[in-house]
């Protein structure tokens, strides 16, 4: 389970012993540990079709934001920040940390991401 393996990470980088594991990011213990990637070589099949497989890293999996072709008509505001806001990985290492592990209060959290990256979010309110 991802407690688990989170309780683990935990354990090993507070005991100051070496960690090295097949994660994902951005997660919590990523940002919360400074885990660094270690590349691995290309996968030579498609790991999303063939996991079992899968002799390489995964490619990233980028995320798309969609709205629906109303919205832009009916709150121009609202659309434009939609199109506009965007989260980088270092974003969300962060806050993740924080709030699954360390169990600050999510609004806290962002409030403290919004008071150190006002250039940041600023941008996103036209």
């Amino acid at each position: 389970s991802e407690a688990a393996t989170q309780a683990e990470i935990i354990a090993r980088t507070e005991a100051k012993k070496p960690v090295i594991m097949y994660y994902w990011m951005p997660s919590a213990a990523v940002g919360k540990y400074g885990l660094i990637n270690i590349a691995l070589p290309k996968a030579t099949v498609d790991c999303a079709a063939e996991a079992d497989k899968c002799d390489g890293d995964y490619p990233e999996d980028p995320m798309f934001k969609i709205a629906s072709a109303k919205l832009e008509a009916k709150d121009p505001a609202v659309f434009a920040f939609f199109k506009a806001f965007t989260l980088t990985t270092d974003d969300q290492l962060s806050f993740l940390g924080p709030v699954d592990i360390d169990k600050v209060d999510p609004a806290v959290a962002a409030a403290d991401w919004i008071a150190a990256n006002e250039a940041t979010w600023s941008t996103w309110f036209s």
